[in-house]
């Protein structure tokens, strides 16, 4: 790069270096990121106003900009000359010496500022299109890089820079604030500018504020009126970066308002997108009268023109008794105001409500001239940002309470209540728990596909809430799996009544898929009375109870007898069946196909348990593996499918490998390694046709003493499989540590495969495989569309419904070619 006249030369300047991102690696999660940026963002509005004096105040705005994500910051104030002058430095020594002190005119802002591209507040100076001036002093620093002309032109380069204005309450010149070198090396995005606009109006504020602190002492009414706003201000700032939910920050809002601009009511109001309303949420200053008329109003944009203006404008009105269209003067009257002031509340350029102010006589918003505009905007500012901020923290607290397929509380917060409920139970207090199954439901799963059993899940969950009395709870535990709590039942007979109400709600068919289905359901009602209730046993006791409502031929409600008396001898009849079981030959293996995407063939197959239960039918894992975990059965039922797995292998007359799936007690225990060599050399089935699968647990902490058991097996020839890949706590750390030959991607991702998100997803795992050398499989292909999608991403192995159910004997060819192209990349 050629130096240009009057710029300082690079080798003059400090050097810094800095890391930019590598391609591929944005964030995952925008919902999250924005929620704690606007998070960061209120805890450094709370730091910047915590201070009483200017010097504080401008080191706090200096080291704050500097928290969000920059080098070098850089504040200069306005001096009695009206010139600006560098008064704080922050984030590096040498710039501090070379730039503290340093005074450069007004004009000379002014014309720096006008050769900048104007975001807002924020200025951003190309260095493309700008020539520094000849003196070479200015009031920002600006580092080197080691290749300022690398081409990249989203990168920082060393001659660009950055403003921010800071305008005082009545809109005026404060002073600046430079900033340089945001950490990730490149230039400010659209989503960086207005976090830093937003923080750049904070900080003008808090400075206006110290400077009027320190200034007005002593002064007239007049200014004392403006300081009481202004810590009104400030108030609300340091209350808003406190709330968390809508209900808190509308509040605090609305209980604000009347010392920003002092007036004699004011409301807060939110747009209801989907029903194209402006509702009133909080008020104040109000009569009960007036604060129940105006939280039951609702104005509309075809009604008022006000509203449409407000979405289509986002500017302040002022509004009049007579001047306004009828329904706003109708609610005007009724809360007794002449006139108003109503500035918008937006939020990522969206609409989210309205802040209104409100005095019953005229004159007060004209007297108070545009001032009271700016306050007013300032105050919307902050409730806009704190709005959506708290929406975010909502969403994401009811999606981890909350089961996402029906709505229903998750299992978390379904025992949070049911706790609560217990806890605050007095002597006569009763409380019942009713756990219900869905009779035969895996027979819709393996019938119809996932697709059908999620909409079944779905009307059943709509049914249950049907049948219940109003302020009992619905909730989805796992798979088929509900559970209902009844606090303040008068007796066991209402909770059966409920119980039977719920069986009387499965009696009409279900449509799936455009076809009646009839599936039925097993209750198990468990019933507390008086304190002391425990969560655990009363859970168990219904959930017994169920369990002998399917025994007895399903389909009808079984009470448990007691609280939580006759838990314990059903549970171990429970164990005893499964024992009796596997010793009397009751378990089977089935076997779903592995296809290799490339040939079209069968690479493998998965083996999995059945029970043929003597009075229940066949019964898959999830009716019994949950137990069997519980006690050592699992081992002993593992060992059983690791020999018959084997065995049947050996006899396909094929080199297609059986994949035999392990829980976390069986790879605990430390001889497997033993467990295994027997199974192979029994079979006669070659080592490396034999794939044992690891699923992530928390229950593994040994991991160093798994990996030493894992190595130890393929050291006799045997395959490693980490299975439900990406789902897990530490997916990438098990890769790391375990001697892993292939990863089977877990069917959600496959279920999404038409998002490009998640496409991308199962791409960058391809990627780390290929890297690895490991193989990859992907889990649930139902569609061919999912099948298209997988071989797009380069995964070349697939398993599911669409190349075969499981069944009893082998599938060794390949049922369904994909009738899809896999989509080309643009």
């Amino acid at each position: 790069m050629s130096e240009q006249p009057g710029r300082t030369p690079l080798a003059e300047r400090r050097s810094v270096r800095f890391l930019r991102p590598a391609p591929g690696t944005l964030p995952l999660d925008v919902a999250h990121r924005r929620a704690a940026a606007l998070s960061s963002l209120h805890e450094l509005v709370a730091g910047i106003n915590g201070h009483r004096e200017l010097t504080a105040t401008l080191e706090a705005v200096a080291e704050g900009a500097r928290a969000l994500g920059f080098g070098v910051s850089v504040v200069n104030l306005v001096n009695d000359e009206g010139d600006l002058e560098v008064v704080v430095v922050s984030g590096d020594e040498a710039a501090r010496d070379a730039l503290l002190g340093q005074v450069r005119s007004r004009s000379s802002w002014e014309e720096m500022l006008r050769a900048g591209t104007d975001d807002s507040n924020v200025v951003f100076l190309d260095h493309r299109h700008f020539v520094w001036p000849e003196d070479g002093l200015l009031a920002a620093w600006v580092p080197e890089v080691d290749d300022p002309d690398s081409g990249d032109l989203d990168a920082f380069h060393p001659e660009d820079a950055m403003f921010v204005r800071l305008n005082g309450a009545d809109g005026s010149l404060v002073g600046t604030l430079s900033v340089d070198l945001p950490a990730d090396g490149r230039r400010p995005d659209a989503e960086t500018s207005e976090l830093l606009d937003m923080y750049g109006r904070h900080a003008a504020l808090a400075i206006d504020h110290a400077r009027l602190l320190q200034d007005l002492e002593g002064e007239r009414a007049g200014q004392r009126l403006l300081l009481h706003r202004l810590e009104a201000l400030l108030v609300l700032a340091r209350r808003l970066s406190e709330s968390r939910t809508v209900d808190a920050v509308v509040r605090v809002v609305a209980d604000s308002l009347p010392g920003v601009a002092t007036c004699d009511h004011a409301t807060v109001m939110v747009w209801d997108a989907r029903a194209g309303e402006l509702r009133g949420v909080a008020t104040t200053g109000m009569s009960p009268e007036q604060d129940a008329h105006m939280l039951s109003a609702a104005v509309r944009p075809q009604e008022c023109p006000e509203v449409a203006a407000l979405l289509t404008r986002r500017e302040p009105m002022h509004v009049q008794r007579g001047a306004v269209s009828p329904p706003v003067d109708r609610l005007l009257a009724a809360v007794g105001a002449e006139e108003a002031m109503v500035v918008p509340l937006v939020g990522d350029h969206d609409l989210l409500g309205a802040v209104t102010v409100g005095w019953s006589t005229l004159g007060n918003a004209e007297a108070q001239g545009e001032e009271l505009v700016t306050r007013l905007r300032g105050v919307a500012h902050q409730a806009g940002t704190a709005l959506q901020s708290a929406r975010l923290h909502e969403a994401v607290r009811h999606s981890s309470q909350h089961d996402a397929l029906t709505g229903l509380p998750n299992r978390v917060l379904f025992r949070d209540t049911l706790e609560r409920v217990l806890r605050s139970g007095g002597d006569r207090d009763m409380v019942a728990v009713l756990f219900c199954d869905l009779d035969r439901f895996k027979r819709i799963n393996d019938e119809l596909g996932h697709a059908a059993g999620d909409e079944l899940l779905r009307q059943a969950a709509a049914r249950l809430l049907g049948a219940v009395r109003p302020g009992d709870l619905v909730g989805r535990l796992s798979g088929d799996e509900f559970a209902l709590v009844l606090p303040a039942v008068p007796d066991e007979l209402a909770a059966e009544a409920v119980a039977h109400r719920v069986l009387s709600a499965f009696e009409r068919p279900f449509q799936i898929e455009g076809r009646p289905t009839h599936v039925t359901t097993s209750v198990g009602v468990a019933v507390h009375a008086g304190p002391g209730g425990r969560v655990e046993q009363l859970l168990r006791a219904a959930d017994v109870a169920m369990y002998q409502a399917k025994r007895r031929g399903a389909n009808q409600v079984v009470h448990a007898g007691g609280e939580t008396a006759s838990p314990r001898p059903a549970t171990t009849a429970r164990e005893s069946d499964i024992s009796d079981g596997l010793h009397g030959g009751e378990f089977r293996l089935f076997f779903q196909p592995i296809v290799d995407h490339e040939r079209m063939t069968v690479a493998g197959c998965e083996a999995l348990v059945r029970w043929e239960h003597p009075s229940l039918g066949l019964l898959t894992p999830a009716a019994f593996v949950p137990l069997a975990e519980e006690t050592d059965l699992i081992v002993e039922l593992d060992h059983w499918v690791l020999r018959g797995a084997c065995a049947a292998a050996a006899g396909w007359g094929s080199d297609a490998y059986v994949s035999v799936n392990l829980s976390h007690r069986t790879l605990a225990d430390t001889r497997l390694p033993e467990t295994v060599r027997a199974a192979v050399a029994q079979s006669g089935l070659r080592p490396d046709r034999l794939c044992l699968e690891v699923v992530e647990s928390r229950s593994l902490q040994d991991l160093g003493g798994l990996a030493a058991r894992l190595a130890a097996i393929r050291h006799l020839g045997v395959r490693i499989a980490l299975d439900d890949f990406g789902t897990g706590y530490s997916s990438l750390s098990w890769l790391q540590s375990l001697p892993v030959d292939v990863i089977k991607v877990d069917r959600s991702f496959t279920a999404a495969l038409d998002s490009p998100a998640t496409l991308a997803l199962l791409r960058g795992m391809v990627a780390l495989a290929s890297e690895l050398s490991v193989g990859v499989v992907v889990e649930g292909v139902e569609t061919p569309e999912q099948s298209a999608a997988a071989r797009e991403a380069g995964a070349r192995f697939a398993q599911g419904y669409l190349h075969g159910r499981p069944s009893a004997d082998a599938a060794l060819e390949v049922e369904h070619e994909p009738a899809v192209r896999a989509p080309r990349r643009s």
